[in-house]
């Protein structure tokens, strides 16, 4: 018998859920739903599109291909690119949100932490996590000489 395989389409539900869940790691669901709410609500308001063209514009900015793995042989560490897919791509990309968020270092709370960071990625201002992808991305170029070792053991 052949194994049939299911395409995965990412639909804005999806990449809301993956925000969502994302997002907490104790407490109540529904008050992070209620939270992430009124982010977007508030962030539609103020940049004047529609939530579900927000929600995509974050996750097209931050779309990589790439990762860099460390590789250790022989006493010497080697960074290998290796591409990814996208369920990885997009967790990346809501790791550096949330890291920018908490690098902030203003006395305000989470919500406006997380605004400011997501309005300064859609106004194409520097953020912490385009700060993330460029790095990423430039690192991964420099070391593509190290591209076939991708079949070592990366930690």
């Amino acid at each position: 018998k052949k194994k049939k395989f299911k395409k995965k389409f990412f639909t804005v539900k999806t990449l809301y859920n993956s925000f969502l869940f994302c997002a907490f790691k104790n407490g109540k669901k529904t008050q992070w739903n209620f939270f992430l709410n009124n982010l977007f609500e508030l962030m539609s308001f103020s940049l004047a599109y529609s939530i579900p063209i927000i929600i995509s514009k974050i996750f097209i900015r931050l779309f990589t291909r790439v990762e860099l793995k460390k590789a250790i042989s022989r006493k010497r560490i080697s960074y290998i690119p290796t591409f990814i897919k996208i369920n990885r791509s997009i967790f990346l990309a809501l790791k550096w949100i949330f890291s920018g968020a908490l690098k902030n270092t203003n006395r305000t709370t989470l919500r406006n932490k997380l605004y400011v960071e997501l309005v300064q990625l859609l106004t194409n201002k520097t953020c912490f996590s385009l700060q993330k992808l460029e790095e990423n991305n430039i690192n991964s170029f420099k070391n593509r000489s190290n591209m076939h070792f991708r079949w070592q053991r990366t930690r």
